[in-house]
């Protein structure tokens, strides 16, 4: 038997305890660079998000009393996929309707029904980002007022 055995207790304890926050340290550093590269991801998300909103759409809504119609021009480099228009009437009640898109650089009439009992029509964009994936532009709301006069009744 070895009787003389203090110096090399004191080398494995140090070699575990060495292990052990090389272990940690490796466990850390996986688990921070997932954190940071989803967190910059969803920053350039947000990001590409605001930017499609904010600079590459843009659109007009355009009141036809006439022919009871409301027109949406779309001025922007970006096609809109879907529209709701929500009819604003003088005793605050809204309705929403949901259209379909207009196309870039292009202007599309919507038929609204009794136009002339409205005092404002806003619209909400929706368009698609690079990864194909639907955004409801709910910061670029265009609004118009509408000032049609009633039908002359017969």
């Amino acid at each position: 038997m070895i009787k003389n055995n203090k110096g090399i207790t004191p080398l494995i304890a140090t070699v575990l305890l060495i292990g052990f926050t090389v272990a940690l340290a490796a466990i850390i550093m996986t688990w921070g660079t997932e954190f940071i590269r989803g967190t910059t991801d969803n920053v350039d998300k947000q990001r590409d998000t605001a930017l499609l909103c904010t600079s590459q759409l843009e659109f007009q809504l355009q009141v036809d009393c006439t022919g009871g119609k409301v027109s949406v021009d779309n001025r922007g480099a970006v096609d809109i996929t879907a529209l709701k228009l929500r009819l604003h009437k003088p005793d605050g009640t809204v309705t929403v309707e949901d259209k379909p898109g207009v196309a870039a650089f292009g202007k599309t009439p919507f038929a609204v029904a009794d136009l002339h009992t409205l005092n404002k029509v806003d619209a909400i964009a929706t368009v698609k980002a690079k990864d194909n994936t639907e955004i409801v532009c709910s910061s670029a709301v265009r609004e118009a007022t509408v000032n049609c006069p009633a039908p002359p009744t017969p």
